[in-house]
């Protein structure tokens, strides 16, 4: 397994491989840390709500310690295991710390979609979109916004 030799949080000081044939890490810098997972393994693992809630760092998607850290726990029972968390722990934390990311893994149709406002001299409102057979996909609203705030207004009318 690769070890990360990078992470969103510093020089990485510690890197503990969670589970021995699993390529995800718990690292430690001297300010911070998390976990980075890599990215073939996590989308292959993870519900696309979990991915959209890491941060992405050349081939790993990084996880917070002080946020959101616990999802990858939530989504692989052999994490779970290996940091001796149960099920009523992570749900309680879940509910309360990350309520998006819960109501999404309740009702993963009703929140396929994310949303995004480009400006490339205009505003447009994109939809990014994970198919079925896992291709993502960008839905671009047919016409331009005249600002920012019009545009976050339709995004918030128009939210599945």
């Amino acid at each position: 397994m690769l070890r990360p030799d990078t992470s969103p949080w510093g020089d990485i000081q510690s890197a503990i491989q969670l589970v021995a044939d699993l390529p995800v890490w718990q690292v430690d810098t001297a300010q911070h840390g998390g976990f980075l997972i890599e990215q073939p393994w996590a989308d292959q693992q993870f519900s696309p709500p979990a991915l959209a809630q890491s941060v992405m760092l050349n081939a790993w998607y990084a996880y917070e310690q002080d946020a959101n850290f616990i999802i990858p726990l939530w989504e692989n029972a052999r994490l779970r295991a290996a940091r001796s968390l149960d099920d009523a722990f992570l749900e309680r934390q879940l509910k309360e710390y990350l309520p998006d990311y819960w109501q999404a893994v309740q009702h993963p149709t009703r929140h396929r979609l994310s949303y995004e406002i480009r400006y490339d001299g205009q505003y447009w409102l994109v939809r990014q979109c994970r198919l079925p057979n896992g291709k993502q996909v960008d839905a671009v609203h047919p016409t331009p916004f005249q600002s920012q705030d019009a545009a976050y207004d339709s995004l918030t009318a128009n939210r599945p």
